[in-house]
């Protein structure tokens, strides 16, 4: 188990876009037995593994080991009563955390789909290199193909905002 060092261990969970780097420096900065960390490294592996993980491409039993990479080295060194992190590219891992960290709390974290899908879009997650890797790298993105052999709509056939709306869908039952 990771993070026995730790009284309390709470992650915080969304589909992005949702003030968690507000809610980790907050908790940072006003409570000094809180160590919270948002999105800490590494943890863009954990955002292909939440995504493989969804899709069922991978076990439960290889999410906990990439879980236990990424933050073993870190956690190790970090000293405090209460560990936060506010990571939604942990938005797959949520039934892998319990195997992780003793008696870990989760709080989910969700916006307006409207409002997030606009916030995306104007983040410019379809722009420049962001949207080069939705396009081009496999499973940085969910996407309908990747969850079904047989999905009512394509990514490809999906307008921004649709393909916006599809992932707020899935992510947050998920998470529910």
């Amino acid at each position: 188990m990771l993070g026995e060092q730790f009284d309390k261990v709470a992650i915080v969970l969304s589909t992005g876009r949702t003030a968690t780097k507000a809610i980790a420096h907050y908790f940072d900065t006003w409570y000094p037995e809180v160590v919270a960390r948002h999105e800490p490294f590494p943890s863009r592996p954990l955002r292909f593994g939440s995504n493989l993980y969804l899709a069922d491409r991978i076990s439960r039993r290889n999410l906990k080991s990439l879980i236990v990479l990424c933050r073993k080295a870190s956690l190790a060194r970090t000293q405090a009563s209460i560990y936060l992190e506010a990571n939604f590219y942990l938005h797959g891992c949520m039934e892998a955390l319990d195997e992780v960290f003793r008696d870990v709390r989760v709080c989910h974290i969700v916006r307006h789909p409207g409002r997030q899908v606009t916030s995306y879009i104007n983040f410019g997650v379809f722009r420049g290199l962001k949207g080069a890797v939705g396009r081009h790298v496999p499973y940085w993105l969910l996407k309908p193909e990747n969850c079904d052999s047989d999905p009512i709509q394509r990514w490809n056939d999906m307008s921004e905002r649709e393909r916006l709306a599809w992932r707020w869908n899935v992510m947050n039952t998920e998470l529910n």
